[in-house]
């Protein structure tokens, strides 16, 4: 037998497969709870979209990432599900992070959005929409008003509208028919229509509504939005408090996770190549891998890979639908912003700018790192338009001093798409034929469960 056809057996209580940030947490707080844990980690890609990106003496998030600690309460562990919503579970994930892996964290500056020229507070987190008269226009924002009255007193109400009485199945739904159901055709029109077509063009309309977060698009109770027309606030849940690494970047989690990881008593960690397959033998299980070995064990196994990577595994052929997504990374002399520096989402439509925001290392004295996200393939990717595009919206004194550090007009995340969602579904049902049962980590659960918060709970919960 060759090298390249070696197998290798492995002892162990858990098997973990990935590199993500659930899995990473998987294996550590298996291997806490006394666990005899082996973590397989792939060969490149530790932490994927949260790790940054070193570029020129500059640590780069990855567009905007930021902690959400916000809690309402706090529910046992053992009750989480993927996909349920975070908040009574925040008191975990904040442990976790600053007592088990050290990662020092700050509260960050209040978001905020822009519209029509009027910065606000931003509503997705306050819940606080007495400025939409302001972004609207007293006729527009009467016209929200009189709108969101006929929805919530509609007989019957739409079975997508929120906040009367059970929740609707949004997953039953598409985002535009859900966003027309809650704010009405004027806000539907005016602000929500053009953000999520910066997000994902032409085909933002038909996504499954319950997946409208994933394009950062708000969905609005209709009671909220006609409280705010009125002058008024009314808010079902708390406000959002982000936070972000004290370090200054946010791939100081990935490395506190690794370094973590690598002191963990009872956690053995290999690199390995792609898998190409996996199989099921009574208890056994084997993996293949691409340089043509295998790996075998009779135990649990969690894993966390892409969406491409599980279809492939489950024999899946089918096209994964992608998002395009820009972003350019700008240094900027602090004196020439005209906000304070945090997160910025622009509902403003004349530009393909969708979220700005502040964080990275590496900037000279007295200057930030500002991260531009935007439509893929946008012309607006260059320093010059994208200056152009921040001083009109007010974010840069005009005459700025801008420097490009670096650009990606050609990006792409997994779509939130009906289409991948059936995909991940046929490719669970194809492995359970086979045997194949594993924990699931992220977006291998389901679109909707893949936020940072989902896949440090499921790690947490992973082993229980």
């Amino acid at each position: 037998m060759t090298a390249a056809h070696t197998v290798r057996d492995i002892q162990a209580d858990l098997v973990v497969v990935g590199g993500g940030v659930g899995c990473l947490v998987a294996a550590i707080s298996a291997a806490d709870a006394g666990r005899s844990v082996t973590l397989l980690l792939p060969e490149r890609g530790i932490g994927a979209g949260f790790a940054t990106m070193a570029r020129n003496g500059f640590q780069l998030d990855m567009g905007c990432r930021r902690l959400d600690l916000t809690h309402e309460g706090e529910a046992p562990l053992e009750t989480y599900r993927p996909g349920m919503g975070s908040r009574p579970f925040a008191p975990h994930i904040r442990r976790f992070l600053e007592d088990r892996i050290g990662l020092e964290i700050t509260s960050t500056a209040s978001p905020k959005m822009i519209y029509a020229g009027v910065l606000a507070d931003d509503f997705t987190a306050s819940l606080d929409l007495t400025p939409l008269p302001r972004m609207l226009g007293t006729e527009d924002a009467a016209a929200v008003e009189r709108e969101t009255a006929a929805l919530l007193s509609a007989t019957p109400p739409s079975a997508l509208t929120l906040g009367l009485g059970s929740p609707p199945d949004l997953a039953a739904g598409i985002l535009e028919d859900a966003s027309l159901a809650n704010h009405g055709l004027t806000l539907h029109t005016r602000m929500i229509a053009p953000f999520a077509a910066k997000l994902y063009p032409d085909k933002w309309r038909s996504i499954p509504a319950d997946l409208a977060a994933k394009i950062w698009t708000p969905l609005l109770y209709p009671r909220t939005v006609n409280a705010g027309c009125r002058g008024n606030i009314e808010r079902g849940r708390g406000a959002v408090t982000y936070f972000y690494p004290a370090s200054g970047y946010f791939g100081e989690l990935i490395e506190k996770l690794l370094a973590a990881a690598e002191a963990t008593p009872g956690l053995t960690i290999s690199r390995i190549p792609d898998l190409t397959n996996l199989s099921r033998d009574g208890a056994r299980t084997t993996a293949e891998l691409a340089d043509g070995s295998s790996l075998r064990w009779a135990c649990p196994l969690i894993i966390g890979s892409s969406v491409e990577a599980w279809c492939a595994l489950a024999g899946v052929k089918t096209q994964i639908e992608k998002l395009p997504l820009a972003i350019i990374w700008l240094e900027v002399n602090g004196d020439d912003l005209l906000v304070e520096p945090g997160l910025l989402h622009v509902f403003e439509p004349t530009t393909s700018a969708y979220r700005v925001s502040f964080g990275g290392t590496g900037a000279r004295p007295g200057h930030q790192i500002v991260t531009v996200e935007m439509t893929g393939n946008s012309p607006e990717c260059t320093a010059a338009k994208a200056t152009d595009a921040l001083t009109r919206l007010g974010v840069l004194r005009p005459g700025a001093t801008v420097t490009e550090i670096a650009c990606q007009p050609a990006l792409s995340i997994v779509a939130p798409s009906a289409s991948n969602r059936d995909a991940l579904r046929t490719a669970h049902t194809r492995l359970a034929e086979q045997g194949i049962t594993p924990r699931l980590i992220g977006t291998l659960n389901d679109l909707k469960a893949d936020t940072l918060n989902d896949h440090i709970l499921q790690g947490l919960t992973a082993h229980l």
